[in-house]
Protein backbone atom coordinates (compact mmCIF):
# COMPACT_ATOMS: atom_id res chain seq x y z
CA UNK A 1 0.00 0.00 0.00
CA UNK A 2 1.71 3.29 -1.11
CA UNK A 3 1.86 6.25 1.89
CA UNK A 4 1.82 9.85 0.46
CA UNK A 5 4.20 11.95 1.54
CA UNK A 6 4.92 15.32 2.92
CA UNK A 7 7.84 17.75 3.68
CA UNK A 8 8.88 21.26 4.45
CA UNK A 9 11.55 23.57 3.17
CA UNK A 10 12.48 27.60 3.35
CA UNK A 11 14.70 28.61 -0.02
CA UNK A 12 18.05 27.82 1.72
CA UNK A 13 16.86 23.77 1.30
CA UNK A 14 14.78 24.49 -2.50
CA UNK A 15 17.81 22.84 -4.03
CA UNK A 16 17.50 19.32 -1.76
CA UNK A 17 14.16 19.75 -1.67
CA UNK A 18 13.53 19.25 -5.18
CA UNK A 19 15.95 16.56 -5.29
CA UNK A 20 13.61 14.79 -2.62
CA UNK A 21 10.68 15.27 -4.12
CA UNK A 22 12.11 14.03 -7.25
CA UNK A 23 13.47 10.55 -5.86
CA UNK A 24 10.13 10.26 -4.10
CA UNK A 25 8.19 10.44 -7.35
CA UNK A 26 10.64 7.95 -9.45
CA UNK A 27 9.86 5.02 -6.94
CA UNK A 28 6.35 6.28 -6.40
CA UNK A 29 4.95 6.90 -10.06
CA UNK A 30 2.24 9.30 -9.47
CA UNK A 31 2.79 10.26 -5.89
CA UNK A 32 2.00 14.31 -5.06
CA UNK A 33 3.48 15.05 -2.11
CA UNK A 34 2.78 18.09 -0.17
CA UNK A 35 5.19 20.93 0.95
CA UNK A 36 4.82 23.35 3.76
CA UNK A 37 6.58 26.19 1.77
CA UNK A 38 8.44 28.13 4.56
CA UNK A 39 8.86 31.49 2.82
CA UNK A 40 7.91 33.34 -0.47
CA UNK A 41 10.36 31.55 -2.90
CA UNK A 42 9.36 27.58 -2.78
CA UNK A 43 5.66 27.77 -3.91
CA UNK A 44 6.70 29.44 -7.33
CA UNK A 45 9.76 27.33 -7.74
CA UNK A 46 8.13 24.32 -6.93
CA UNK A 47 4.92 25.39 -8.94
CA UNK A 48 7.19 25.90 -12.17
CA UNK A 49 8.89 22.54 -11.70
CA UNK A 50 6.17 20.00 -11.15
CA UNK A 51 2.95 22.11 -11.59
CA UNK A 52 0.32 20.27 -9.89
CA UNK A 53 2.00 17.29 -8.96
CA UNK A 54 3.23 18.93 -5.58
CA UNK A 55 0.24 20.04 -3.40
CA UNK A 56 1.67 23.70 -1.88
CA UNK A 57 0.62 25.04 1.46
CA UNK A 58 1.89 28.13 2.50
CA UNK A 59 2.68 29.21 6.22
CA UNK A 60 -0.03 31.79 6.29
CA UNK A 61 -2.55 28.95 5.25
CA UNK A 62 -1.59 26.68 8.07
CA UNK A 63 -1.31 29.97 10.70
CA UNK A 64 -5.36 30.61 9.61
CA UNK A 65 -6.16 27.01 10.36
CA UNK A 66 -4.10 27.02 13.36
CA UNK A 67 -4.02 30.31 15.19
CA UNK A 68 -2.89 29.44 18.18
CA UNK A 69 0.37 29.38 16.13
CA UNK A 70 0.67 33.17 15.94
CA UNK A 71 0.60 33.84 19.62
CA UNK A 72 4.13 31.52 19.82
CA UNK A 73 5.61 32.85 16.72
CA UNK A 74 7.05 35.97 17.69
CA UNK A 75 8.65 33.90 21.11
CA UNK A 76 10.76 31.29 18.85
CA UNK A 77 13.78 31.24 16.39
CA UNK A 78 13.03 30.32 13.55
CA UNK A 79 13.73 26.63 13.73
CA UNK A 80 11.76 26.39 16.68
CA UNK A 81 8.72 27.75 14.68
CA UNK A 82 9.16 26.12 11.82
CA UNK A 83 9.20 22.30 13.80
CA UNK A 84 6.18 23.42 15.93
CA UNK A 85 4.50 23.92 12.79
CA UNK A 86 5.42 20.35 11.42
CA UNK A 87 3.36 18.75 13.65
CA UNK A 88 0.40 20.77 12.58
CA UNK A 89 0.80 20.00 9.04
CA UNK A 90 0.90 16.75 9.72
CA UNK A 91 -2.38 17.19 11.85
CA UNK A 92 -3.90 19.18 8.95
CA UNK A 93 -3.36 16.43 6.23
CA UNK A 94 -4.67 13.85 8.53
CA UNK A 95 -8.13 15.78 9.09
CA UNK A 96 -8.80 15.74 5.37
CA UNK A 97 -8.42 11.83 5.57
CA UNK A 98 -7.09 11.50 2.03
CA UNK A 99 -4.02 9.20 3.15
CA UNK A 100 -5.71 5.85 3.20
CA UNK A 101 -2.27 4.58 2.20
CA UNK A 102 -0.56 6.63 5.75
CA UNK A 103 1.43 10.19 5.44
CA UNK A 104 4.94 10.00 5.91
CA UNK A 105 6.33 13.17 6.75
CA UNK A 106 10.18 13.75 6.03
CA UNK A 107 12.73 16.56 6.74
CA UNK A 108 14.22 18.29 3.29
CA UNK A 109 17.87 16.40 3.31
CA UNK A 110 16.06 12.70 3.15
CA UNK A 111 16.65 11.01 -0.48
CA UNK A 112 15.00 7.93 -1.65
CA UNK A 113 16.72 5.05 -2.59
CA UNK A 114 13.62 2.66 -2.81
CA UNK A 115 9.89 2.18 -2.97
CA UNK A 116 8.95 2.23 0.56
CA UNK A 117 5.36 -0.12 1.84
CA UNK A 118 3.96 0.82 5.06
CA UNK A 119 1.61 -2.20 5.37
CA UNK A 120 1.76 -3.38 8.49
CA UNK A 121 3.16 -0.05 9.93
CA UNK A 122 0.34 0.45 12.39
CA UNK A 123 -1.47 3.53 12.97
CA UNK A 124 1.99 5.32 13.64
CA UNK A 125 5.66 4.14 12.78
CA UNK A 126 8.77 6.06 14.62
CA UNK A 127 12.76 5.00 13.43
CA UNK A 128 14.92 5.01 16.47
CA UNK A 129 18.06 7.14 16.13
CA UNK A 130 20.08 3.81 16.71
CA UNK A 131 23.06 6.01 17.91
CA UNK A 132 26.48 4.31 16.87
CA UNK A 133 28.71 2.58 19.87
CA UNK A 134 30.54 6.08 21.64
CA UNK A 135 27.58 8.49 21.08
CA UNK A 136 25.43 6.75 23.66
CA UNK A 137 24.91 10.69 25.12
CA UNK A 138 23.35 11.73 22.02
CA UNK A 139 20.15 10.16 23.39
CA UNK A 140 19.61 13.70 24.73
CA UNK A 141 18.29 14.90 21.74
CA UNK A 142 15.64 11.90 21.87
CA UNK A 143 15.95 8.35 21.16
CA UNK A 144 14.06 8.75 17.96
CA UNK A 145 14.14 11.23 15.08
CA UNK A 146 11.89 13.15 14.20
CA UNK A 147 12.77 13.71 10.50
CA UNK A 148 11.11 10.46 9.46
CA UNK A 149 7.34 9.74 11.05
CA UNK A 150 4.49 7.91 9.52
CA UNK A 151 0.44 8.32 10.37
CA UNK A 152 -2.12 6.03 9.04
CA UNK A 153 -5.42 8.48 9.43
CA UNK A 154 -7.43 6.93 13.09
CA UNK A 155 -8.72 8.11 15.83
CA UNK A 156 -5.37 6.56 17.44
CA UNK A 157 -3.13 8.64 15.29
CA UNK A 158 -4.88 11.60 15.06
CA UNK A 159 -4.72 11.55 19.26
CA UNK A 160 -1.28 11.43 19.04
CA UNK A 161 -0.80 14.36 16.82
CA UNK A 162 -3.12 16.49 18.42
CA UNK A 163 -0.61 15.68 21.60
CA UNK A 164 1.73 16.51 19.82
CA UNK A 165 0.77 19.79 18.42
CA UNK A 166 -0.55 20.81 22.01
CA UNK A 167 3.13 19.78 23.76
CA UNK A 168 4.93 22.04 21.05
CA UNK A 169 2.48 24.94 21.88
CA UNK A 170 3.47 24.47 25.61
CA UNK A 171 7.60 24.27 24.14
CA UNK A 172 9.52 23.21 21.35
CA UNK A 173 12.91 24.45 22.43
CA UNK A 174 16.09 23.56 21.46
CA UNK A 175 17.77 22.35 25.38
CA UNK A 176 18.71 18.79 25.84
CA UNK A 177 20.34 19.10 28.70
CA UNK A 178 16.53 19.90 30.00
CA UNK A 179 15.87 17.28 28.34
CA UNK A 180 14.02 19.26 25.43
CA UNK A 181 15.22 18.85 21.98
CA UNK A 182 12.68 20.66 19.79
CA UNK A 183 9.55 18.78 18.96
CA UNK A 184 11.61 15.70 18.82
CA UNK A 185 12.15 14.56 22.51
CA UNK A 186 8.16 13.89 22.88
CA UNK A 187 8.53 10.98 20.36
CA UNK A 188 10.03 9.07 23.63
CA UNK A 189 6.95 8.57 24.89
CA UNK A 190 5.19 7.10 21.84
CA UNK A 191 7.11 3.87 21.61
CA UNK A 192 5.52 1.15 23.84
CA UNK A 193 1.60 2.33 23.00
CA UNK A 194 -0.77 0.23 21.47
CA UNK A 195 -0.83 0.72 17.46
CA UNK A 196 2.78 2.42 17.78
CA UNK A 197 5.05 0.68 15.31
CA UNK A 198 9.46 1.08 16.14
CA UNK A 199 10.47 0.14 12.53
CA UNK A 200 13.83 -2.37 13.06
CA UNK A 201 14.43 -1.95 9.48
CA UNK A 202 17.63 -0.19 8.80
CA UNK A 203 17.72 1.06 5.34
CA UNK A 204 14.91 3.85 6.40
CA UNK A 205 16.31 6.69 8.25
CA UNK A 206 20.04 5.62 7.89
CA UNK A 207 21.79 8.46 9.04
CA UNK A 208 25.69 9.56 9.83
CA UNK A 209 24.93 9.02 13.35
CA UNK A 210 24.02 5.10 12.99
CA UNK A 211 26.96 4.53 9.87
CA UNK A 212 29.77 3.42 12.31
CA UNK A 213 27.89 0.41 13.83
CA UNK A 214 26.25 -0.90 10.33
CA UNK A 215 27.35 -2.81 7.29
CA UNK A 216 26.90 -0.69 4.35
CA UNK A 217 27.22 -3.51 0.99
CA UNK A 218 26.51 -2.77 -2.36
CA UNK A 219 24.73 -6.30 -3.99
CA UNK A 220 24.39 -6.07 -6.96
CA UNK A 221 22.82 -2.59 -8.12
CA UNK A 222 21.11 -2.18 -4.36
CA UNK A 223 22.92 -0.54 -1.45
CA UNK A 224 22.37 -2.36 1.42
CA UNK A 225 22.76 -1.79 5.50
CA UNK A 226 22.31 -4.51 7.31
CA UNK A 227 21.59 -6.90 5.01
CA UNK A 228 18.18 -3.77 4.52
CA UNK A 229 18.05 -2.45 1.27
CA UNK A 230 18.68 1.15 1.73
CA UNK A 231 15.33 2.86 1.29
CA UNK A 232 15.78 6.68 2.70
CA UNK A 233 18.56 8.01 3.85
CA UNK A 234 18.96 11.18 5.56
CA UNK A 235 21.87 13.37 4.90
CA UNK A 236 22.25 15.28 8.06
CA UNK A 237 24.92 17.29 8.63
CA UNK A 238 26.09 17.54 5.04
CA UNK A 239 27.95 21.38 4.82
CA UNK A 240 29.02 23.06 1.38
CA UNK A 241 32.14 24.62 1.85
CA UNK A 242 32.85 26.13 -1.49
CA UNK A 243 30.28 25.62 -4.38
CA UNK A 244 30.55 22.01 -5.18
CA UNK A 245 32.70 20.73 -2.53
CA UNK A 246 31.11 19.14 0.28
CA UNK A 247 31.80 17.93 3.98
CA UNK A 248 29.58 15.04 5.17
CA UNK A 249 31.04 15.40 8.84
CA UNK A 250 30.80 11.30 9.14
CA UNK A 251 33.80 11.63 11.82
CA UNK A 252 32.03 13.77 14.37
CA UNK A 253 29.43 10.49 14.17
CA UNK A 254 33.01 7.99 14.54
CA UNK A 255 31.81 6.92 10.83
CA UNK A 256 34.38 6.66 7.96
CA UNK A 257 34.50 6.74 3.87
CA UNK A 258 33.43 3.51 2.49
CA UNK A 259 33.47 2.83 -1.39
CA UNK A 260 30.25 2.29 -1.08
CA UNK A 261 29.15 4.96 1.19
CA UNK A 262 31.24 7.77 -1.23
CA UNK A 263 30.37 6.28 -4.65
CA UNK A 264 26.83 4.60 -4.11
CA UNK A 265 25.08 6.78 -1.79
CA UNK A 266 26.34 10.38 -1.32
CA UNK A 267 27.79 11.02 -4.49
CA UNK A 268 25.01 10.07 -6.17
CA UNK A 269 22.76 12.29 -4.46
CA UNK A 270 25.00 15.55 -4.46
CA UNK A 271 25.32 14.76 -8.38
CA UNK A 272 21.41 15.28 -8.51
CA UNK A 273 21.59 18.50 -6.20
CA UNK A 274 23.58 19.60 -8.70
CA UNK A 275 21.82 19.15 -11.27
CA UNK A 276 18.65 20.15 -10.17
CA UNK A 277 20.45 23.76 -9.43
CA UNK A 278 21.29 23.94 -13.01
CA UNK A 279 17.77 23.73 -14.01
CA UNK A 280 16.88 26.53 -11.81
CA UNK A 281 19.72 28.47 -13.54
CA UNK A 282 22.23 28.64 -10.73
CA UNK A 283 25.82 28.43 -11.59
CA UNK A 284 26.98 24.92 -11.98
CA UNK A 285 29.72 23.32 -9.67
CA UNK A 286 31.97 20.35 -10.22
CA UNK A 287 31.27 18.12 -7.66
CA UNK A 288 33.46 17.23 -5.03
CA UNK A 289 33.04 15.12 -1.42
CA UNK A 290 36.03 16.58 0.95
CA UNK A 291 38.81 15.62 1.98
CA UNK A 292 40.51 14.19 -1.30
CA UNK A 293 43.71 13.77 -1.91
CA UNK A 294 44.58 16.15 -4.76
CA UNK A 295 47.80 16.11 -7.08
CA UNK A 296 50.96 18.39 -6.51
CA UNK A 297 49.62 20.90 -9.49
CA UNK A 298 46.13 21.61 -8.32
CA UNK A 299 44.86 24.59 -7.76
CA UNK A 300 46.21 26.11 -4.20
CA UNK A 301 43.03 27.50 -3.55
CA UNK A 302 41.27 24.09 -3.77
CA UNK A 303 44.01 22.52 -2.08
CA UNK A 304 44.02 24.94 0.88
CA UNK A 305 40.08 24.11 1.19
CA UNK A 306 41.27 20.59 1.28
CA UNK A 307 43.38 20.85 4.07
CA UNK A 308 40.86 23.09 5.85
CA UNK A 309 38.74 20.15 5.40
CA UNK A 310 40.85 17.67 6.87
CA UNK A 311 41.41 20.50 9.81
CA UNK A 312 37.80 20.56 10.24
CA UNK A 313 37.28 16.56 10.19
CA UNK A 314 39.96 15.74 12.93
CA UNK A 315 38.97 18.83 14.83
CA UNK A 316 35.28 16.88 15.14
CA UNK A 317 36.57 13.87 15.67
CA UNK A 318 38.80 14.95 18.49
CA UNK A 319 36.12 16.65 20.05
CA UNK A 320 34.03 13.55 19.50
CA UNK A 321 35.65 11.81 21.64
CA UNK A 322 36.28 14.65 24.26
CA UNK A 323 32.86 14.07 24.57
CA UNK A 324 32.53 10.76 24.94
CA UNK A 325 35.16 10.91 27.73
CA UNK A 326 32.99 13.66 29.60
CA UNK A 327 30.31 11.42 29.38
CA UNK A 328 32.38 8.50 30.70
CA UNK A 329 33.71 10.82 33.71
CA UNK A 330 29.91 12.11 34.73
CA UNK A 331 29.00 8.63 34.60
CA UNK A 332 31.79 7.47 37.00
CA UNK A 333 30.73 10.74 39.14
CA UNK A 334 27.22 9.53 38.83
CA UNK A 335 28.58 6.21 40.42
CA UNK A 336 30.75 7.32 42.94
CA UNK A 337 27.95 10.12 44.07
CA UNK A 338 25.09 6.93 44.41
CA UNK A 339 28.00 5.28 46.27
CA UNK A 340 28.12 8.15 48.79
CA UNK A 341 24.63 8.17 49.19
CA UNK A 342 24.47 4.67 50.08
CA UNK A 343 27.30 5.04 52.61
CA UNK A 344 25.64 7.75 53.74
CA UNK A 345 22.26 5.96 54.24
CA UNK A 346 23.79 2.98 55.61
CA UNK A 347 25.72 5.38 58.51
CA UNK A 348 22.09 7.22 59.37
CA UNK A 349 20.78 3.28 59.84
CA UNK A 350 23.56 2.95 62.33
CA UNK A 351 23.54 5.57 63.96
CA UNK A 352 19.95 5.46 64.55
CA UNK A 353 20.07 1.49 65.48
CA UNK A 354 23.18 3.17 67.95
CA UNK A 355 21.21 5.54 69.54
CA UNK A 356 18.06 3.29 70.24
CA UNK A 357 20.13 1.15 71.91
CA UNK A 358 21.83 3.33 74.36
CA UNK A 359 18.18 4.97 74.72
CA UNK A 360 16.94 1.89 75.92
CA UNK A 361 19.69 1.17 77.98
CA UNK A 362 19.41 4.33 79.83
CA UNK A 363 15.45 4.23 80.34
CA UNK A 364 15.05 0.93 80.59
CA UNK A 365 12.56 1.12 77.04
CA UNK A 366 11.77 -2.22 75.88
CA UNK A 367 11.99 -2.52 72.26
Amino acid sequence: MNPIFCTYFDEAFLDRGITLIESLKRHHPGTRPAVLCCDAVVGPALAECFGDGVRLVSLGELETAFPALLAVRDSRSRWEYLLTCRCHFVAWLLREGDAEGGLICLDGDFYCFGPLDSEGWGDVAITPHRFSTGLEGSERYGVFNAGFTFFRPSAHSQSIVRSWCERCLERCSIDPEAGSYTDQTYLNDWAGQTGVTVLDHRGINAAPWNLADSDVVLRGSVVTVDRDPLLLFHFHGLREVVPGSFLAGLPAYRAQWTPVLREAVYTPYLAHVLATRERLGMPASTLRLLPIDLPEDADPALKMVCQLATLYERAQQNLQEKDATILELSQACDERLRKVERLRADLFRTQRTSAGFWWRKLTGARP
